[in-house]
């Protein structure tokens, strides 16, 4: 009984660790995004064993767009606020964020495919359709491309919300509001 005991406060103390090691100072716990498709007790492994790879914010903070998994992959937009999943695609290959960007009123998307190719997909957010352009017929076209490492956490432009991948769970997406 004494050593039950002794588990359990061992656990809480580990959990409650956990808990106030992901806080951000002068943030509050906001919401939990989770992985789209993800199942946990799936038989798919590639939906078990995703995690966020990127995520980037539109220029005007109005969208956060993340990216999960390994050998395909799941493109997922969020609305800035209510954090609602307006879109999820799964698309093949590699996918760069870093490179990536919108335009028209953020309603499309330009998504960089692969690190040394010149094409891009060009996703409409609200219907889901996209389809594949060359550099040379997207808004920016054919620029030199940045190597930059994937973002994982960081502050909207207005610094009102951090948001950052678990460290506990690498599928979820965490989301803190800034307090006065």
């Amino acid at each position: 009984m004494k050593k039950i005991f002794i588990t359990l406060i061992i656990i809480l103390i580990f959990n409650v660790v956990t808990l106030f090691g992901q806080n951000k100072k002068g943030y509050a716990f906001l919401t939990t995004i989770k992985a789209p498709n993800f199942i946990k007790n799936s038989s798919n492994k590639e939906n078990k064993n995703s995690i966020v790879r990127a995520m980037i914010l539109s220029e005007s903070n109005k969208f956060l767009v993340a990216t999960y998994g390994r050998s395909s992959s799941i493109l997922a937009f969020y609305e800035i606020g209510s954090f609602k999943k307006i879109c999820s695609l799964r698309l093949t290959g590699v996918l760069e964020l870093n490179n990536s960007y919108f335009s028209n009123n953020d309603s499309l998307f330009y998504l960089k495919c692969e690190r040394y190719s010149s094409e891009y997909k060009k996703i409409n957010v609200y219907t889901k359709r996209y389809r594949k352009i060359n550099c040379n017929k997207t808004p920016r076209g054919c620029v030199v491309e940045e190597v930059t490492l994937n973002k994982i956490k960081f502050y909207t432009k207005d610094k009102k919300y951090y948001i950052m991948r678990s460290k506990k769970n690498r599928n979820d997406i965490l989301v803190y509001e800034k307090y006065e």
